[in-house]
Parts: C-alpha cells; structure tokens; sequence
C-alpha cells in the first residue's frame, strides 16, 4: 500500500501505526536477507540478488493473497446480492399471492350479497297471482 493512500484512508493515529508497522516489516525483511546472506560468505552484489530475490518472493506472496482476499470479497459480495434478490422475489411472490386471496375474498362476499339480496326479490314476488 502506498504512503499516500495509507495517510488519504486512514485518520493521523491510524496512519503513524501503519506506517510504524510497514517500517518493522521492512526492517525484518533486511534482517532476514543478512542473516540468509551471512554464512554464505557472500558480497554486496550476492547480497543484493538476495535481497531482490527475496522481495520479489514477498512481493508475488502478498499479490497472491490480494488476489485470495478479493476473490473472498467478490464471492460474498454476489452471493449476499442473489440472497436479496432472492429474498425480494419472494417477497414480490407473497404479496402477490396475499392480494390473490384478498381479491377471491371480496368476490365471495359480493357474490354472497348478490345472492342474499336476489333473494329477498325473489320472497317479495307474488307468484299466486
């Protein structure tokens, strides 16, 4: 990550940890290099290789996890989009299927009243007559 982007992200408190913490990677990384380096009995130009070798190694490493870590993100990105598109379809289904029933319901009762009050027509003809 670049200073830039650590100062531009993060608040003054959580940048100078960053940062701190970068410099000790640094810092072991070297150390690593020289103590790899050391019992070899190398000069400055083997150390160098070594050195680049070795970043080149860590740096490969990190991508590889950058790459890891996104794809985890993507994955539960998508599936947590299908789940809501999901949710939402059944949601859209239910309500449908609720304006359904309610729409039978009044039919019934409508019927219901057409039927009571032909009825009541029906008792008031005369059919003596």
């Amino acid at each position: 990550m670049q200073t830039r982007t650590i100062l531009q992200s993060n608040d003054i408190q959580t940048a100078k940890i960053t940062l701190a913490a970068r410099y000790e990677e640094r810092s072991a990384s070297l150390a690593t290099v020289r103590r790899r380096s050391s019992g070899n009995n190398m000069n400055d130009s083997k150390v160098l290789a070594n050195a680049r070798q070795y970043g080149m190694e860590r740096k490969i490493e990190e991508e590889r996890a950058c790459v890891q870590m996104q794809a985890l993100y993507r994955g539960f990105h998508t599936r947590k989009g299908l789940r809501q598109k999901r949710e939402s379809a059944e949601e859209v289904l239910r309500r449908q299927m609720d304006q359904q029933v309610l729409d039978e319901t009044k039919q019934h009762e409508q019927n219901i009243r057409m039927q009571s009050q032909f009825k009541g027509y029906a008792s008031q003809i005369d059919y003596t007559s």
